[in-house]
């Protein structure tokens, strides 16, 4: 598995919707016609293009997408038709990330954050008339095996601490990154290529307080 093909995976994970669909001829009952689709779905329509990109690097002659958007510009639309993307992109999501190199797993992480991550700066306490805050990278899922697995990798390739808590009143779960000291790892090993979060997320580390021997280098410019 290439890096790029780590990212997507974890992309579509988090925001993809795969299926395929059989077709039966009404004059010939034995024959059928299978369509395959691919979708993405997100309000960042730069970030959709270059998902549209990376297809057409790994399948410059069945990569056509089309990118459509939705509800009043507010959201778009990546579609893509094609059986070889399918597949290929079915096969990326049965291989175990687990078995991948230390570089694909961060890309795989960084992908599955871009579909369903959000970043936060919460108060974290006063203290002589200071304000402290902490960072919150959250992941919400209606399927607690994937976070387990994401938690598991977080922990053990990059040392970074997580909880998994049950959403209120409704049938999701939330896994939570909240420390500074976590949010700073995130950014130095897995990032976002998002970069509406990107940015939110480089804001947030260079203006928080709460911890002063935190050294933080300087943030990237791209």
């Amino acid at each position: 598995m290439k890096t790029e093909e780590a990212y997507i995976a974890g992309y579509t994970l988090g925001d993809g919707c795969l299926y395929s669909r059989q077709h039966k001829f009404s004059m010939n009952p034995k024959k059928t016609l299978v369509d395959y689709e691919v979708t993405w779905a997100d309000a960042e329509i730069e970030h959709l293009e270059k998902i549209s990109q990376i297809v057409k690097n790994n399948h410059p002659k069945h990569g056509i997408v089309a990118l459509r958007l939705r509800n009043n510009g507010t959201y778009a639309i990546l579609r893509c038709s094609r059986k070889a993307v399918y597949i290929w992109l079915r096969n990326l999501l049965d291989q175990n990330v687990e078995n991948q190199t230390k570089e694909n797993i961060a890309s795989f992480i960084g992908g599955f954050f871009d579909a369903e991550g959000c970043v936060q700066k919460l108060t974290n306490g006063e203290y002589k008339g200071k304000t402290y805050y902490r960072i919150c990278l959250t992941i919400t899922q209606k399927d607690r095996e994937i976070l387990e697995k994401i938690k598991a990798l977080l922990k053990l390739h990059f040392g970074i601490n997580s909880n998994i808590y049950k959403k209120w009143h409704k049938d999701a779960y939330v896994l939570r990154i909240q420390s500074n000291k976590g949010a700073y790892a995130f950014f130095e090993n897995i990032d976002f290529r998002s970069r509406r979060k990107r940015t939110k997320l480089e804001s947030m580390l260079s203006s928080v307080h709460s911890n002063p021997k935190l050294q933080l280098p300087r943030l990237m410019d791209n």
